[in-house]
């Protein structure tokens, strides 16, 4: 019985796979569109399209992919255009050079797998790669970790999960180039430890990476800093010392607790304007001239920059208007615990923003 060539059933397998996805994903796209009675609504395309048979595609050949990152922006001239009541088929450059990143990869894919099925039994071992060839693989398989790492930072819910896909075939890539280099100067055992370890590094920058854009890198870092007092300038002249009013250290406790925070310290001075009420949130007017700050969507008058939490309220005291800012800080556990969550909730479906 006639072997089956890989070389020449993958690459075909691959490339009719991605025309298909090709033209049905429009489709699939326009179905949600009119399921979900959207019309020109950026942000449900953002987190959309890709469809599901495109992210397939894309995540089945990555690696052309990344074979086709030169081309990733080329949208000019259109090559072909084909508009009907059932799919939209455009194809630019940057699409023609996936196509063709498939047929190379795939190639690639099938010869090295009819090479190591024709190795007659006499064959003591594989013959040696060249060592130049086998670091550009482990190269080319870095490079797909880092694509792959730029799409999981994406704000878009499609992306994100196409470059979970990259991650895997990243792993694949640079373990295997790494097994087969470390053969050539070790043994073979100790080729797959290097091979694990390569593929063990790839996914801890992965995960780090994630964390950056959502403060998960930055809240493991608060395990190395010590804990210090900060505070938000006060935008107003005014007059500091006396007590603070019992009414505002309520408003201060009720934040604490809500966000289970601990007290630091309580600057009191006596203010310039005339409140007339309590619970005045003073920094909001000026909270633009200090933007590390970030204002905290429950409760009133708190500011948030790291751990570090601090609540300025106005209200009325016994000597006349005055301006209270507490200084609180939030646990290590919790500030990692709560960035991390940020990751798994973006990652939810349907995309919650949208």
């Amino acid at each position: 019985m006639k072997r089956v060539a890989w070389k020449w059933l993958l690459p075909i397998t691959q490339l009719i796979l991605a025309l298909a996805c090709h033209v049905y994903e429009p489709h699939e796209f326009r179905v949600g569109l009119y399921r979900n009675r959207v019309v020109n609504n950026p942000s449900y395309s953002a987190q959309h399209s890709p469809a599901l048979a495109g992210r397939i595609s894309l995540g089945i050949n990555f690696p052309a992919l990344v074979l086709d990152y030169p081309l990733r922006n080329a949208y000019d001239p259109v090559i072909y255009q084909h508009n009907s009541e059932y799919t939209y088929i455009v194809i630019y450059p940057r699409d023609v050079g996936f196509f063709f990143g498939i047929v190379f990869f795939w190639c690639w894919v099938g010869w090295t797998l009819d090479r190591r099925k024709n190795m007659s039994s006499t064959t003591k071992g594989v013959r040696k790669a060249s060592v130049a060839g086998l670091v550009c693989g482990v190269a080319f398989g870095a490079l797909t970790a880092a694509y792959a790492d730029q799409m999981i930072a994406s704000s878009s819910l499609p992306q994100r999960q196409i470059g979970a896909s990259g991650i895997a075939w990243a792993c694949a890539l640079v373990g295997y180039f790494a097994w087969r280099l470390m053969r050539q100067f070790t043994t073979a055992g100790n080729a797959a430890r290097w091979s694990l370890a390569w593929n063990v590094v790839i996914v801890m920058t992965a995960l780090l990476w994630i964390g950056g854009p959502f403060g998960a890198t930055q809240s493991l870092g608060e395990f190395l800093r010590p804990s210090t007092v900060r505070m938000m300038p006060i935008q107003a002249p005014c007059t500091t010392g006396g007590s603070p009013p019992p009414s505002l250290i309520r408003i201060v406790d009720a934040q604490r607790n809500r966000y289970h925070l601990a007290l630091q310290e309580v600057a009191v001075c006596t203010s310039v304007f005339d409140f007339t009420t309590d619970g005045v949130d003073f920094m909001k007017p000026f909270s633009h001239l200090e933007e590390r700050w970030q204002r905290l969507s429950a409760g009133c008058c708190s500011y948030q920059y790291r751990r570090h939490v601090v609540v300025v309220v106005g209200g009325v005291g016994k000597n006349g208007p005055v301006i209270i800012e507490a200084a609180l800080i939030q646990s290590r556990w919790d500030y990692l615990r709560l960035n991390w969550n940020k990751i798994w909730s973006v990652w939810s479906w349907p995309y919650p923003t949208v």
